[in-house]
């Protein structure tokens, strides 16, 4: 029923942000300020050191399926989106929640994929 099993070991992609580090002519861009010895936020970027330039599709590290399970959302009596396949995975400490079209069998189809979807995006 499924297309992957529990404990099936798989690639995820996430799409992340791109940062670009700002310069602040206050603090030098350490986002403190020392005066007299002690040290204050900078009152201009107030640790806000970085501006998102846009987003790139990535490939996680390999991690093992943990949970299967179908969801479909219903408003009222009739569904509003379709079945779909969804999958509790592990990933750094944090148990994640994927479709079956964010997970991969081997890391070069994840890597396909995310060269695929940052094509479509710029």
């Amino acid at each position: 029923m499924f297309k992957y099993d529990l404990g099936k070991m798989v690639w995820t992609i996430t799409e992340e942000p791109i940062y670009n580090p700002v310069e602040c002519n206050i603090c030098g861009g350490t986002g403190y300020i020392d005066i007299k010895g002690e040290s204050f936020d900078c009152p201009k970027c107030f640790e806000d050191l970085y501006s998102c330039e846009g987003y790139v599709w990535t490939t996680s590290e390999a991690t093992v399926i943990g949970r299967t399970y179908i969801e479909e959302l219903y408003i009222g009596e009739k569904p509003v989106i379709d079945i779909t396949e969804q999958y509790k995975i592990q990933n750094n400490k944090m148990t994640l929640r994927r479709d079956v079209s964010g997970l991969f069998l081997t890391k070069e189809e994840a890597d396909q994929e995310c060269v695929k979807r940052n094509k479509e995006s710029s």
